[in-house]
C-alpha cells in the first residue's frame, strides 16, 4: 500500500492497521514542507500535529466503531483530547452516527446515541464545519430493494480553527466504488455552484418582526446541546427565508411595480385610500430598502 501511495506522490505519517475486515486509517501527505507529527493514535482515531504555512494545528482523522458500544471508547477519547489541546482542531471522518433525525433515511434514529455524540462534540467545543454537496455520506440498498441513506461523515472544527481558515468548508463529493462518498476540506474556499451555496445567516433576516419567536421557538425545542440547537435554528431558519421572508430584490421590484401603480392612479383620483395605500407601500418599500443595504 505505501508503494501505491507513493506512485500517486503521498507519503504515509499516520496509520492504524485493519484488524480483519474492520478499521483502518491512513493519514497521508502530499507537502513535503508541512511537519506532521503523531500526537495520539487509537483504533478509532489517529492525532496528528500539522505545522506549516505559518500555521500549526491538529487533526484528527475518525473511522468510529459500527458498533455503539465500541464508539464510548472514540468519545471517550475525543474529550481526552479536547482536554489535552490549546491549539485550532478539526476533526474529520467516519463517524459511524447521526446527530438528528434529519440525518436519516429509510432507517432507524436513536436520539441515545444522537444525544451522546452530540454532547461529545459540545464538550469539545467542536461544530460542524460548513458543508455543501449531498445531504447524506453513507448509501446502502436493503431488501426490497430499499435505499437507507445517512450522514455518517462529516467534519468539525473549534472556534479557533475557524478563524485560522475564516473560508474553509467540506464539500461531499460523488461515491463511485464505496458505499461513502468522499468528503474534501477547501481551506482556502471556492465559489459554490448555485444551489450548493453553504449555510450563510442574512442580518436582513432581524429586521423581521416574526423571526425572533421562530428563533426561540426552535433553539427550545430540543435539549440535545447547542450543537443540536444551532442545527434546528439553521433548518428553520431556511424555511423561514423560503416561506415568510422571501427574495428582497423580488420583493423591492413588486413593491416598486405596485407603488407605481398606485401613484398613476393618484394622479387621476383624490381618494383618500389610495393615500393611505401609498403611506403603508411606501413604508414597506423603505424597510425593504433597509434590508437590501443590510444583505
Amino acid at each position: 500500500m505505501k508503494e501505491f501511495w507513493g506512485r500517486l506522490g503521498y507519503y504515509p505519517v499516520g496509520i492504524v492497521d485493519v484488524v480483519g475486515h474492520k478499521g483502518g486509517i491512513w493519514f497521508l501527505s502530499a507537502n513535503l514542507k508541512f511537519s506532521c507529527k503523531i500526537l495520539w493514535a487509537m483504533n478509532q482515531c489517529v492525532t496528528l500535529e500539522i505545522d506549516g504555512g505559518g500555521r500549526r494545528w491538529i487533526c484528527s482523522a475518525v473511522y468510529g466503531s459500527p458498533q455503539a458500544t465500541n464508539r464510548v471508547e472514540l468519545w471517550s477519547h475525543l474529550l481526552d483530547i479536547g482536554l489535552c489541546i490549546q491549539d485550532p482542531w478539526v476533526v474529520v471522518g467516519d463517524f459511524n452516527d447521526i446527530l438528528s433525525v434529519h440525518e436519516v433515511k429509510g432507517g432507524n434514529y436513536y436520539s441515545t446515541r444522537s444525544s451522546v455524540f452530540a454532547s461529545t462534540l459540545d464538550s469539545c467545543g467542536l461544530f460542524d464545519l460548513t458543508t455543501s454537496g449531498r445531504r447524506f455520506t453513507w448509501f446502502r440498498k436493503i431488501q426490497g430493494n430499499r435505499e437507507i441513506a445517512k450522514r455518517l461523515d462529516r467534519a468539525c472544527c473549534t472556534a479557533e480553527w475557524r478563524l485560522l481558515f475564516p473560508e474553509a468548508f467540506v464539500e461531499v463529493l460523488s461515491r463511485s466504488h464505496s458505499d461513502h462518498c468522499p468528503l474534501l476540506i477547501r481551506c482556502q474556499g471556492v465559489p459554490s455552484k448555485k444551489g450548493n451555496r453553504p449555510f450563510r445567516f442574512q442580518a436582513a433576516w432581524a429586521t423581521h418582526p416574526d423571526y425572533k419567536a421562530i428563533v426561540q421557538k426552535s433553539w427550545n425545542s430540543t435539549d440535545f446541546g447547542i450543537h443540536r440547537k444551532l442545527l434546528g435554528v439553521q433548518e428553520a431558519s431556511l424555511e423561514f427565508n423560503s416561506t415568510v421572508f422571501g427574495n428582497i430584490f423580488i420583493k423591492k421590484r413588486e413593491l416598486e411595480a405596485y407603488l407605481n401603480y398606485i401613484q398613476r392612479k393618484m394622479e387621476a383620483d383624490d381618494d383618500p385610500i389610495l393615500k393611505h395605500k401609498e403611506e403603508e407601500l411606501r413604508a414597506e418599500y423603505n424597510l425593504v430598502l433597509a434590508q437590501e443595504e443590510l444583505l
